[in-house]
């Protein structure tokens, strides 16, 4: 279903390239494979493939109904021309919903055509929503047969049944399996129930899968949780290795903060350094080079959505030349000294940006800097202009990409950890 081929490889990070086949808009089958680009040779249940090819580390779309939030596919299409993502991450509770089940079922066509997704978007069902959902409403509602997800209508218990019947029918190449992400905070007793959860879920998955191939064909990855406990963290690891799964996902990482990198580095080494490593969650740049050096190989770029909830633009700098301080300003472009993530973006509606003719980032050529100026978003933001949104979202997707281009290049000269350190001092 997938053929992950590592180009090059320093440490622990590492660049590579995914090898995919996704069923054609049309096609009855949901079902994927990958085709070897050498060898041309096809490995897929459906029979009208084509293929798609995935350079690593690379980042997961946040999306709601297959979209950008804030951007339609003519903004999409106009605007981030070639740098627009392929992986696109979609939420359980999406497929969960009553009409848009019923419309998947009557029409046949999957999620994908439904939703109007871009025709070369792959996408990734993932189980919560982390920009909904806090730690507490998760762990309050773990059961040990099902996993509830909120939808329009509600509260929603699905079991893997339902879960792996909502795949098939939405034509999902790729999901994680069902899994009860416990709190940070939680209690040993219940982060190891957490493990216990989601290793049976899987099993009942991959149970379920392979009962019935031709129907039940997502690829499914393996979930990693454990809290913040590294012995939990080592287990659910070692475990989740041993079953039949394309990849991992590592669950519950956005929570942590001063031991983020070692639960990391540790969980790390116990995964198969062949298979695909995919971090979810909403994190800041530097949680995000740290752990592409640690060997993840997808990230989720939900922080470009998160700012953009909070009226921020991301400001960091990255490129390999430092920025000049502007004649007529005290500062660099990058104002950072507020807050705890103030070190890579600004608030926009800030009053101090009222008067500020400047882009949003010096050197960025998205639509949104090429046209307009700090104050003029400043004043949409204050007007509650929707129009505000639209030009962040642009702005924030654009900036993370490039800077994923930019950790890609680094690992493949060998330079990740002098970009770290750049990216560190830019900081103080």
């Amino acid at each position: 279903m997938m053929k992950f081929t590592i180009s090059n490889q320093k440490s622990s990070s590492r660049a590579g390239i995914f090898h995919l086949l996704t069923s054609e808009p049309g096609s009855s089958s949901g079902c994927v494979g990958y085709k070897d680009l050498e060898t041309d040779n096809t490995s897929s249940a459906s029979q009208d493939c084509f293929g798609l090819k995935i350079e690593t580390p690379n980042v997961i779309v946040y999306s709601r109904y297959g979209r950008i939030p804030h951007l339609t596919e003519d903004v999409e299409r106009s605007l981030l021309g070639e740098r627009r993502p392929q992986m696109r991450r979609i939420r359980l509770s999406e497929l969960m919903e009553d009409s848009l089940g019923k419309s998947l079922n009557a029409s046949k066509i999957g999620y994908k055509d439904l939703t109007g997704s871009q025709e070369n978007a792959i996408l990734f069902c993932s189980i919560h929503d982390s920009s909904q959902l806090s730690d507490r409403d998760v762990s309050l509602y773990a059961e040990e047969k099902t996993v509830s997800v909120w939808t329009n209508s509600g509260r929603r218990k699905v079991t893997p049944e339902e879960f792996m019947e909502a795949l098939s029918v939405g034509h999902i190449p790729f999901a994680e399996a069902l899994c009860d992400v416990s709190p940070i905070e939680a209690s040993l007793k219940r982060i190891r129930k957490s493990v216990d959860r989601t290793l049976k879920h899987l099993d009942r998955c991959i149970e379920l899968k392979q009962s019935n191939q031709d129907k039940y064909c997502t690829g499914l990855f393996g979930v990693v949780v454990g809290g913040s406990v590294i012995k939990e963290r080592i287990r659910s690891a070692q475990e989740t290795s041993k079953r039949d799964v394309l990849g991992f996902v590592l669950e519950g990482f956005d929570k942590m903060e001063d031991n983020f990198y070692d639960i990391l580095q540790e969980t790390m080494k116990f995964l198969p350094n062949d298979k695909v490593k995919i971090l979810i969650g909403v994190f800041s740049p530097d949680q995000i080079i740290d752990a592409v050096s640690l060997g993840i190989d997808i990230v989720d770029n939900s922080y470009a959505f998160d700012a953009t909830s909070r009226d921020a633009a991301m400001v960091f700098e990255f490129s390999r030349k430092r920025p000049k301080v502007q004649v007529g300003y005290s500062k660099a472009p990058a104002d950072w000294n507020i807050d705890t993530r103030a070190d890579f973006e600004i608030c926009l509606k800030e009053q101090r940006f009222k008067e500020d003719f400047r882009p949003i980032f010096e050197g960025c050529n998205c639509y949104t800097c090429v046209k307009y100026s700090r104050a003029y978003i400043n004043h949409l933001l204050v007007a509650n202009e929707m129009l505000a949104q639209v030009l962040l979202m642009i702005h924030n997707t654009q900036h993370l990409k490039r800077f994923i281009d930019e950790i890609r290049k680094a690992v493949l000269d060998g330079t990740i950890y002098s970009l770290k350190d750049q990216l560190r001092n830019a900081r103080t």
